[in-house]
């Protein structure tokens, strides 16, 4: 979120999408800081699409859509930031829901996909590993509801999506070491602990410049979060 609020110092008027917004807690902030700022989320599930909008009742600049991230603004480009959180990992049809990011945004607009791949390369029983490879088998997915999907992202695929749809990745970070992740659980939130995480997240973000050399498997074991940063030609 730092890059966003940088980004919104020089366009406090901007127009953001999040897909997958689940209740849209970590825009709340910004909306309290921007009023100008214009937010729309997209979010399937009943639940958190509910809680959203009693959440965001207060900022009538704000919007909360309950339907997939499939559809809906791809003719408006209307948007200077589109962005998912923890999403891409539960998308059924990945080329749609990649092609309508980038549809939706602006000359110049920026795109953020950060999603993960725990479930998939570190299942935490047998279990999650038999029901990864069940959505995944092209047969067997179709049976899934979208809200309980949870499969594999290839990187190269995802960025040669974009880029094939007019969204130049420029950067991509790798995140959530897992034992950094069970460091961080046992942190509070003293300010000794928000520095040990600053720093951590700046450690990250330096090794990410060097990763690029590693192999996809190793690169995804040491850091299963990707984070895909991009810019709407």
């Amino acid at each position: 979120m730092r890059r966003m609020t940088e980004w919104l110092k020089d366009n406090p008027r901007a127009r953001i999408l999040e897909l997958g917004s689940g209740e849209s807690r970590l825009f709340l902030p910004l909306l309290e800081q921007y009023p100008h700022l214009s937010y729309v989320g997209i979010e399937p599930n009943h639940y958190q699409a509910a809680q959203a909008k009693m959440l965001l009742e207060p900022y009538p600049q704000a919007l909360i859509l309950e339907q997939l991230g499939y559809s809906g603004f791809e003719n408006e480009r209307r948007f200077d930031i589109v962005i998912s959180l923890s999403v891409l990992e539960h998308v059924k049809d990945l080329q749609k829901f990649l092609v309508f990011s980038a549809n939706c945004l602006k000359s110049g607009g920026r795109l953020v996909h950060l999603y993960d791949l725990g479930h998939a390369l570190h299942p935490f029983s047998l279990m999650e590993k038999f029901y990864v490879w069940f959505c995944q088998n092209n047969f067997f997915s179709r049976f899934i509801p979208e809200t309980k999907y949870c499969g594999y992202v290839a990187e190269a695929g995802a960025v040669k999506i974009l880029n094939d749809n007019g969204v130049t990745i420029k950067t991509v970070t790798y995140h959530n070491n897992p034992q950094f992740v069970s460091f961080i659980k046992k942190l509070d939130n003293s300010p000794s602990a928000r520095a040990r995480l600053d720093q951590i997240i700046k450690f990250e973000l330096e090794v990410s410049k060097l990763m690029r050399e590693l192999p996809p498997a190793l690169r995804e074991k040491l850091f299963p979060s990707v984070c895909l940063w991009g810019v709407k030609k």
